[in-house]
């Protein structure tokens, strides 16, 4: 035993760029370490950040198998092997590994310069323990490093190993629960039976959960694979072995939280994103979640080639499998964001009126339908979550065709003869201005008849007879004393003769609304006119000089 030798074999270049470079941000060094555990049948994982003055240091802890001495030399310390090949492809205890290519071990070397590890194998009564170093690492000969190592007694029952990282890069204070939400994200396997602890200078321990990579966010609406896709319409050959949860929510998400994580055997093997799918919608500013396709990380699933990138950042996507699993994803998010659209616009017209106090349906029903139609037209493009018009465009566009120009303040100005008339009111306060203004006429035909006491039976006639400027006009508005008033007596014959010919005759006796309208003949803005000079004609009227 005394010959025995702790042996590394490598290029110091394959360190350099397989973990220092790939692996140079603490969250993805620390997940190579509890995904190690979780490939030994861990079933609890303790992370402490010690970073108190003069003392900054990582250690991870688990209770899995631990190594033998041999297990360290032909596994630990061999640089690119792959576990899957030499061993089963599952543990005892029946977990596949999340670790394949023997690479996660030279992310430790991306934080820190050195690497202390103790381990004890389940079952024996040793404990080893040895350092790794990077300086003695670039400075050894003949490309074999010899770590210092000791092998001592310990009967302590079952195993574990724990992994100390010392001389940290990092100069920054650790940020605890940034850390731990974000070691969150990167896995989606925790369990009863796999427990992570994430302490900060042995206190504060947080747990590790798969809901902690969604914390803060507030669901609006959830679609569950495959529960909730069973009218997808699809022949993906792996559609029914896909797990997972869509998210979506009622405030847009941080850019950082937007898009779906896939993970793999629980582990993550491609950053959140929407896989190609235009992002104009509204919709990819407030969708997450995660998918379960642990058929992609099957060994011989696609012969020999691998589809996880080497940091686990990433799927290659220029793979005829994963070039079809891209396309399917799509067809998901393709049905989620129509179901979005559909939910979200009902919930926008639901809770509407609500918010603002108003019973929409009573409200519409009292307004003449052409208003109403205007109005629910309005409210369903700006209920649209996907509407290319902004909502204060819809409303301006909206209010300009129920109250057009000159009807602002209009009803209040108009003579008392035209206000007090409760037909002409009412249809002027369901902007019915059409049978507003013909209702407003036949009150003053009946005023001129009922003062003058004519009996022609044409308005038009009579308007003719009883005003003028001739002294025998049954009417005088004025004294007739000079040329203005004279004229004035005119006026208001010609204008008289005029609303009756011009507007009452075509409005009430010859023609429908909606042929005037048709016809650009009359619009609601001519009816608010017409009320006005109906008012002017009322005021003259009630102003006559005689009879009284």
């Amino acid at each position: 035993m005394s010959d025995d030798k702790l042996l590394m074999s490598f290029d110091p270049n394959t360190i350099q760029h397989l973990g220092i470079k790939m692996y140079s941000n603490l969250p993805a060094a620390i997940a190579e370490l509890v995904a190690n555990s979780y490939d030994a049948d861990a079933h609890k994982v303790e992370i402490d950040l010690i970073d108190t003055k003069g003392n900054r240091s990582l250690t991870v802890k688990d209770n899995g198998h631990g190594m033998t001495f041999e297990e360290v030399n032909d596994c630990f310390l061999r640089i690119g092997r792959n576990r899957r090949i030499e061993k089963a492809s599952c543990s005892p205890e029946g977990r596949v590994a999340t670790g394949k290519k023997g690479l996660g071990k030279l992310a430790l070397f991306g934080i820190g310069n050195e690497i202390k590890v103790v381990t004890k194998k389940k079952n024996l009564h040793e404990k080893i323990s040895f350092s790794l170093k990077w300086q003695d690492i670039l400075n050894c000969k003949d490309k074999v490093y010899e770590p210092l190592f000791t092998r001592e007694e310990d009967n302590s029952e079952g195993g574990y190993t724990e992994i100390t990282i010392l001389d940290l890069k990092r100069k920054t204070a650790f940020d605890h629960k940034g850390l731990t939400q974000a070691l969150a994200k990167m896995f989606n396997l925790f369990d009863s039976t796999f427990e992570v602890i994430v302490y900060h200078n042995d206190q504060d321990g947080i747990k590790l959960n798969n809901e902690l990579k969604y914390s803060g966010i507030e669901s609006q609406f959830a679609w569950s694979y495959p529960a909730d896709f069973t009218n997808l319409d699809s022949i993906y050959q792996h559609r029914q072995e896909i797990k997972g949860k869509i998210i979506s929510t009622e405030k847009p998400l941080q850019p950082h939280m937007r898009g779906i994580t896939l993970f793999a055997n629980g582990r993550l093997v491609n950053l959140p994103e929407f896989f190609g799918r235009p992002e104009s919608s509204h919709f990819y500013s407030y969708t997450t979640g995660w998918l379960d396709i642990d058929f992609i990380d099957i060994d011989n699933n696609v012969g020999d080639d691998d589809l996880i990138s080497t940091n686990r950042q990433s799927l290659d996507w220029e793979k005829d499998e994963t070039i079809l699993l891209r396309s399917f994803l799509q067809e998901v998010l393709a049905y989620v964001q129509r179901d979005w659209r559909k939910k979200r616009k009902e919930t926008n017209k639901r809770n509407t009126p609500v918010t603002a106090g108003i019973d929409r349906e009573k409200w519409l029903s009292s307004i003449p339908k052409e208003k109403a139609d205007i109005i629910s037209a309005a409210l369903e493009n700006i209920a649209d979550p996907d509407s290319k018009d902004e909502p204060i465009a819809i409303l301006e566009k909206a209010i300009h065709d129920i109250v057009p120009e000159y009807a602002t303040l209009h009803w209040r100005f108009l003579n008392s003869n035209i206000t007090q008339s409760p037909s002409v009111e009412r249809l002027y306060q369901q902007g019915n201005f059409f049978q507003a203004a013909s209702e407003a006429v036949k009150s003053y035909i009946a005023k001129v008849r009922k003062i003058s006491g004519s009996t022609e039976q044409s308005d038009n006639t009579m308007m003719m007879k009883v005003f003028g400027s001739d002294e025998s006009s049954a009417i005088s508005l004025t004294q007739r004393s000079d040329g203005i008033e004279r004229d004035i007596e005119q006026g208001q014959k010609y204008y008289s003769g005029g609303v009756v010919t011009g507007f009452k005759n075509p409005v009430a006796s010859h023609a429908t609304e909606d042929e005037l309208k048709q016809r650009g003949l009359f619009s609601e803005k001519d009816c608010l006119d017409i009320l006005s000079l109906l008012s002017h004609l009322f005021d003259r009227l009630e102003k006559r000089v005689s009879p009284k």
